[in-house]
Formats: C-alpha cells, sequence, structure tokens
C-alpha cells in the first residue's frame, strides 16, 4: 500500500497547469487531492475537510502562500504539513522554517522530492527520526555550559522547533543542504545531552540584524536518548516554527 493511501492533500496553485501536474502526482501516488486556485479558496478546503498536508505556491493574488500558511498554523501547529513552493526568491529559507513551513521548494521542482518530502514528514516522530543510514560530510560538536538541553534552552544558546533547531554558533560557514552529525555536550562532564543527524537549511553569520549568529538544522536523526526528550518537549508544548531562526 502507498504512504499515501488514505491521506489528503491540498494543493495550492493559482497556475491551472502546475496546479493539476501536483494532484495528478499525488492522486498516482495514493493520496485523495483538493485543490485551490488561493489562498482564501484553500482555507475553505481547509476549514471543511481534514486536510494531512497542503503544498501551496507563495504569490498568488486572493490571499498568497504565506497568509494562508500564518492562518493554518495559528490554528494548529503541528496539522497538516505545510510546504511552500515559490519561483522567487523574496522568502528565505529562515522565514519559511520559522512561520511553521516544513519545507521550502523552487518552482518547478522535483516531484519525486516532493513527494517523498511529504512522504516522510507524515510519519511519526519515532519513525521519521529513528537510527538510518546518512551520508554525513561535516561534524559539528558543541560544548554547553548546561548539563540538559531544558537548561540549555534557559541558558538561551539553543531553540527547538518541531523539526529541528537553531543553535547559536561561531564556528565555520556550513554550506546549506550539508548533512551534520551533531553533538551537544555538557562542557563540564563531556556527556552528550542531545544528539543525532541534521541538514542544514540556513546558516546565519555577521548578520546586519540584531539576531545571533548561528545555524539551522533539521532533523533527520535523533539518538534514543534524544529522540524521547524530543518527544517529550514536544507533547508539553508545541512550538509553531519547524525550525526557529532565533532565541525566542
Amino acid at each position: 500500500m502507498s504512504p499515501l493511501a488514505g491521506k489528503v492533500i491540498l494543493v495550492v496553485d493559482d497556475e491551472l497547469g502546475y496546479r493539476e501536474v501536483l494532484a495528478d502526482e499525488f492522486n498516482m501516488a495514493g493520496a485523495t487531492v483538493l485543490t485551490a486556485e488561493s489562498g482564501s479558496k484553500a482555507i475553505e478546503h481547509f476549514n471543511q475537510h481534514k486536510i494531512d498536508a497542503i503544498i501551496s505556491d507563495i504569490r498568488m493574488p486572493n490571499g498568497d502562500g504565506i497568509e494562508f500558511l500564518d492562518r493554518v498554523k495559528t490554528i494548529n501547529a503541528k496539522i497538516p504539513v505545510f510546504m511552500l513552493i515559490t519561483g522567487y526568491s523574496d522568502l528565505s529559507n529562515e522565514d519559511a522554517y520559522d512561520k511553521g513551513a516544513e519545507a521550502l521548494f523552487s518552482k518547478p521542482c522535483n516531484l519525486d522530492d516532493l513527494i517523498n518530502a511529504v512522504q516522510q514528514k507524515l510519519l511519526p516522530e519515532e519513525q521519521r527520526w529513528q537510527r538510518q543510514m546518512y551520508s554525513v560530510t561535516t561534524k559539528l560538536v558543541v560544548e554547553l555550559k548546561a548539563p540538559s538541553i531544558a537548561q540549555a534552552l534557559q541558558a538561551r544558546v539553543l531553540n527547538i522547533g518541531r523539526g529541528g533547531m537553531f543553535l547559536c554558533y561561531e564556528g565555520s560557514p556550513i554550506d546549506i543542504e550539508t548533512s551534520i552529525t551533531f553533538s551537544l555536550r555538557n562542557l563540564d562532564s563531556n556527556l552528550p545531552i542531545f544528539e543525532g543527524v541534521g541538514i542544514c537549511r540556513w546558516f546565519r553569520h555577521h548578520d546586519k540584524s540584531d539576531l545571533p549568529n548561528g545555524v539551522g538544522i533539521e532533523f533527520t536523526q535523533l539518538e534514543e536518548q534524544s529522540l524521547q526528550t524530543m518527544q517529550k518537549m514536544l507533547s508539553e508544548n508545541l512550538p509553531m516554527a519547524f525550525i526557529p531562526k532565533n532565541l525566542s
């Protein structure tokens, strides 16, 4: 059975041809597909149906994708999975993930990559972040003056979202889309307090704004203890951001 069987996907795009291509691809992948030509029309679908995932263009008349994303995530931060597609570069990765989008694709996107991303994001956390084989190019070890991830959050050296983290970092630049093994360790004991594998979604260094330098990492694998920590955090407090861009 297809991983998307029984899932309802909402495709939002003002270009009829592209909207139909996306709808056909998700239909063939086993999903039930609804379509809308604008954010205002899409919110009607959202209010009337149980939607599992949304694929939305950004620039559209009568309600753009950002306005629609804001409305949806205000109602429910976790459900549905929300992915943005754009032919323009007017939305940064930082802002997209911070607003709650699970992915940002450039138009035209690779349809197989898009479908695979939706399938992956719809998995429960224990399956999505379970141990797998990854080709890792960068190792990131950060020493923190904190014995636990909760205290590291309180110390404002990192911030965790629904699918990744912002980590204060002053080291060498990390290329976007680089796969990273990360280990946050207690400075006093050198014991790991949070570790796994992730993908660098953005890197900020010497920013002109007041935002701190750091890296935005999407989790692809968490070690068992870290996975349990993450699940506990999400059960107690569900952040709107998928990957935060700041410490608060």
